[in-house]
């Protein structure tokens, strides 16, 4: 599972996941982190930063969607890049504000994978169950 999260293609300073729990066909649950440090907090919003709105999508997608698609497919066909996938369409509502550095899950559950299209819908939570975001998304798996 490890390696899933090492070969997803993102920078160090834009991936939010820490950790897959666990993963299997139809289910995921990982780990994110919001950190303080990246320099895009500083500017949104001056003096009272928050995780924007795209951020918390970004963390859900890159858990809910690209890891368990890579784990769905195998992660070897994407490495050798002989798969590639793109986000079609999310919808997700914002319930609370992350809080930085400290650690939220992403739980996610396969809705379907058909025609090279994996549909996921999702909820990012803290320790407590506590629900911060709920998310549906799909991408095309080439």
């Amino acid at each position: 599972m490890d390696n899933i999260v090492e070969n997803l293609p993102y920078g160090d300073s834009f991936k939010f996941i820490k950790k897959i729990i666990s993963v299997d066909d139809k289910n995921i649950i990982t780990e994110v982190l919001f950190s303080s440090d990246s320099f895009f907090y500083s500017s949104h919003f001056i003096n009272n930063p928050v995780v924007p709105g795209v951020i918390i999508t970004e963390a859900i997608g890159q858990s809910a969607l690209v890891s368990h698609v890579y784990f769905i497919v195998g992660l070897d066909s994407f490495i050798s890049q002989s798969k590639k996938c793109f986000l079609t369409d999310i919808k997700v509502e914002f319930i609370n504000t992350p809080k930085f550095d400290k650690s939220y899950f992403v739980k996610g559950e396969s809705v379907f994978f058909r025609n090279n299209l994996f549909r996921s819908n999702a909820i990012l939570v803290d320790e407590n169950e506590v629900i911060y975001a709920q998310f549906s998304g799909t991408l095309k798996v080439i």
